[in-house]
């Protein structure tokens, strides 16, 4: 009888260390997938940045009487870039709201101007915007969806176990 306990001590415990191995190699790989996404938000955030730069050099001239317009344009997009190159979710989101707020507002006074109205070149770079807009919501939906399973795994057992020491993923 006593060896019976000693080898289901045993089991017990390899079973135990195998599940404990298991679920800390599948939040790893969740992690992973969350690190791997977060690339594709930068990227998306600095071609949006690049595009924004073009708009406001194009409306420098018939834009000069709205200097705060551009200003605020250029500088709330440096602090989106900012945040995504230092990955810090929470300052990006912030960001990416001013700045959003901010070239709506730059777009909307430039389509009252004549000569940006009528231009087709302003045109293609406002459905730009719109396009790269719709992909950075898109990159977010994704990383949002990594760190939502990630977070949902880690606090069920026994992924609750094993995640002794890794931290909460944060929400784009």
């Amino acid at each position: 009888m006593a060896w019976f306990i000693v080898i289901s001590a045993a089991a017990l415990a390899v079973l135990s260390a195998w599940l404990f191995a298991s679920a800390r190699r599948s939040l790893a790989g969740l992690q992973e997938s969350i690190r791997d996404s977060w690339p594709a938000v930068q990227a998306a955030c600095a071609r949006r940045q690049e595009l924004i730069e073009r708009i406001v050099a194009l409306c420098r001239k018939p834009l000069a009487e709205f200097p705060h317009l551009l200003d605020r344009a250029m500088r709330t997009g440096a602090a989106v870039s900012e945040a995504a190159e230092s990955a810090n979710v929470l300052s990006l989101a912030a960001a990416d709201q001013a700045h959003r707020a901010a070239v709506d507002e730059l777009l909307a006074r430039a389509a009252l101007h004549p000569q940006l109205a009528g231009s087709a070149a302003f045109k293609a770079l406002r459905e730009r915007v719109a396009t790269l807009d719709a992909r950075i919501d898109a990159e977010r939906e994704r990383y949002n969806g990594a760190v939502g399973v990630f977070n949902l795994r880690r606090n069920a057992m026994p992924f609750r176990l094993a995640a002794f020491g890794i931290r909460r993923g944060d929400f784009l």
